[in-house]
């Protein structure tokens, strides 16, 4: 699933450190079935300036994740079975965002509904005999405003079908998000929370409901039938655009919160391959911690890219800002891999 794109030329360290493109820290790591996914967790490592509130509550979301094992492989495996290429939450989107004139539908849909009852009253009068044809011209009017406007019912199963399709890939995902049982995980909770209050799975069943009364547009007899004394298809039209409205409006929670979720698990893999690894500890005043006031240090790092059996740990400290170490040794002696795992470790801490 991973896309091995280029490292970005134009960055600091992209290329340098290997942060993407083939054999690369994100190919190590990235787990994601989604294009955004993908893309967060190498924003995630191109990330410059560290910010010690973010990472405290990545944190605190990953202690939670490294022990579900099942959450973790449920979540990848719905995600897998879907789709054979990474997902793109954009499209679904796009195709939501394009919402037809809904005061327009409605305003046309309640003409049709006042039209409507005289029409039947002035055929059934004209059926028992009690006026003449009277029913010929509000039916033509009721005809005409139907057929004239009709580019806002035209299709409208065909839409609702390929909505379905293209919304329906994320309903495993989503229905496995918004019933999973959260307890004693907090932050995974509260992360996911927009799935617990606005549940996907009744959005798509309203779907399913408006695909089955649009059904009738397959079969001409029905649909004249269905259409002739009440506006059927508009009033439908309406719901299909206000449910598009509905889903538009949640859509965008619901996917942000699988892209983190994919790129937390991503980072929660790594902890469940590697229990060796630890997490960072960002402080705001390193000699409560060190007793000693160090800007960075680090004990026994290991470059991630390197395996463990030909991996040389290194400890690493700078204690004031303004220093300047000069690291020696003869050709090909690990001088720029030492330097890249420093750099290697600090795209992770920052991430």
């Amino acid at each position: 699933y991973t896309n091995l794109s280029e490292a970005d030329p134009g960055h600091p360290f992209d290329a340098d450190l290997n942060i993407s493109g083939k054999f690369s820290l994100l190919h190590l790591i990235d787990y994601s079935t989604s294009v955004q996914g993908k893309n967060l967790i190498r924003e995630w490592f191109l990330n410059r300036i560290p910010d010690k509130e973010t990472i405290t509550y990545r944190h605190n979301i990953l202690k939670e994740l490294i022990s579900l094992r099942k959450f973790k492989d449920k979540l990848l495996l719905n995600s897998r079975l879907i789709s054979s290429k990474a997902l793109d939450g954009d499209e679904i989107l796009r195709r939501i965002g394009d919402v037809q004139d809904v005061k327009k539908i409605r305003m046309l849909l309640l003409f049709l509904l006042c039209l409507a009852p005289i029409n039947f009253a002035l055929f059934l009068l004209y059926i028992f005999g009690f006026i003449p044809p009277y029913f010929y011209l509000p039916s033509l009017i009721y005809l005409a405003v139907f057929y004239f406007n009709n580019k806002f019912t035209s299709g409208l199963y065909d839409k609702s079908i390929d909505l379905e399709e293209n919304a329906g890939k994320f309903v495993p995902i989503f229905e496995f998000l918004e019933s999973y049982d959260y307890a004693g995980n907090k932050y995974l909770k509260e992360l996911c929370s927009s799935f617990i209050q606005h549940s996907p799975s009744m959005f798509f069943k309203r779907i399913k409901r408006i695909i089955s009364a649009l059904s009738i547009q397959k079969n001409p007899f029905y649909f004249i039938l269905f259409n002739a004394f009440f506006p059927w298809d508009y009033w439908f039209a309406l719901k299909f655009e206000y449910l598009k409205q509905d889903i538009h409006e949640n859509a965008g929670n619901w996917l942000n919160t699988w892209y983190s979720l994919e790129a937390l698990v991503s980072f929660a893999f790594l902890k469940s391959h590697h229990p060796e690894y630890s997490f960072p500890v960002i402080c705001e005043d390193s000699i409560q911690s060190t007793g000693r006031d160090y800007v960075f240090r680090t004990e026994n790092i290991l470059h991630p890219l390197i395996p463990l059996d030909k991996n040389v740990s290194n400890c690493f400290s700078l204690e004031r800002n303004g220093n300047v170490i000069i690291i020696t040794g003869s050709n090909m002696s690990g001088k720029s891999t030492f330097l890249k795992t420093i750099g290697v470790n600090m795209v992770l801490a920052f991430a």
